[in-house]
């Protein structure tokens, strides 16, 4: 028998650690595999217990000394500094575990990959103990045009997001759900967190603004999109990102410009048959948070030419298309991609 592997997961009470549990339990390719996992973390949900392959494991409390156990991976659902510390700690150490990570700290470093396992496995096989997990809104974007880029290059992307309450953690996702309380009951709205009220509102990303007036989280999404598919600045993109009063589930309003004229038919072939995508393009049946979350896939619809931009083209062969895309952050968008990652690896 071959050598059991050890896998951590560290950050494992926070929303995302808990959608990493739940991919870890429905992998198959996990499931009677030679596996120990431990799961550990900083906050909540001490002593919670999970099975994975009939083996109990139990939430402990994370102490940076735990890596010493030279675990073969450890899953990071932690954010940027704590990351840091984290890899620091292995280095200092000379750890051989390799990390697979959910947060921002390393995705734009030239000699760590950023992998969406359905676009880019092959940059699995970089040299680096790092693997980074991108963007939700950027594995959104990518996924969608990794399927089309076959038919035509792409010019330029134009891409406004529509991002839910969880997108921000469990702290922005509980003040929004207190405000919905705290409306229902006539009281002045908790506006601890978001600074102002998110229900029955619409405001721009929560995210710093940069000096060339693009906040970071639309900036992610640029520089994300072109690392991922290998493309320099020939690859315009255009983000305007918006946080909605929405539970769970981002959605994204995309027009693509490709060099080639393209039919309807020849797009939903690609869509359809790429791996994570579902087409859900029928009338009055579009993606919509209330469908998509909890699933694995992204959905695809509203799949439209854009009549202004194609005015002098024929009628059936267009450059530019709109679509509408939803899915579940939590789940493709970071969880499951981590997952995802990991089944590559091992």
């Amino acid at each position: 028998m071959a050598s059991e592997l050890t896998i951590a997961l560290i950050g494992a009470g926070g929303l995302v650690g808990q959608v990493i549990i739940d991919c870890l339990q429905n992998s198959v390719k996990i499931k009677n595999s030679n596996i120990m996992f431990r799961f550990f973390t900083r906050e909540t949900k001490l002593n919670s217990s999970y099975i994975i392959n009939d083996k109990n494991v139990i939430i402990e409390r994370f102490e940076l000394s735990v890596l010493l156990n030279n675990f073969n991976y450890v899953l990071l659902a932690t954010e940027n500094d704590t990351s840091k510390e984290i890899i620091d700690y292995s280095n200092q150490h000379n750890l051989k575990t390799r990390f697979i990570d959910s947060s921002s700290q390393y995705r734009l470093d030239n000699s760590m990959p950023l992998v969406i396992p359905e676009v880019n496995p092959y940059d699995l096989q970089l040299n680096s103990n790092i693997i980074s997990s991108p963007n939700c809104t950027t594995t959104f974007l990518v996924m969608l045009l990794a399927a089309l880029t076959p038919l035509s290059s792409i010019s330029r992307v134009i891409v406004s997001t529509y991002q839910s309450a969880s997108g921000a953690g469990i702290k922005g996702l509980e003040e929004l759900k207190q405000q919905t309380k705290d409306w229902s009951n006539d009281q002045p709205l908790k506006k601890d967190f978001w600074g102002k009220p998110l229900l029955f509102n619409v405001f721009s990303h929560n995210s710093t603004l940069q000096q060339n007036l693009y906040n970071s989280e639309e900036m992610k999404i640029i520089n994300e999109t072109r690392k991922i598919l290998h493309k320099g600045n020939e690859l315009k993109i255009v983000p305007t990102c918006i946080r909605v009063p929405v539970l769970t589930s981002h959605c994204e309003s995309i027009n693509i410009e490709f060099v080639n004229n393209l039919s309807k038919d020849e797009i939903l072939k690609k869509l359809t048959n790429f791996p994570g995508i579902s087409v859900m393009d029928k009338e009055n049946d579009f993606p919509e948070p209330s469908k998509c979350s909890g699933k694995s896939d992204i959905y695809v619809g509203r799949i439209r030419p854009d009549l202004d931009m194609n005015a002098n083209t024929d009628v059936t062969h267009f450059r530019y298309w709109n679509f509408f895309v939803c899915g579940d952050q939590l789940v493709k968008g970071s969880g499951l991609n981590s997952v995802q990652i990991l089944e590559k690896l091992i």
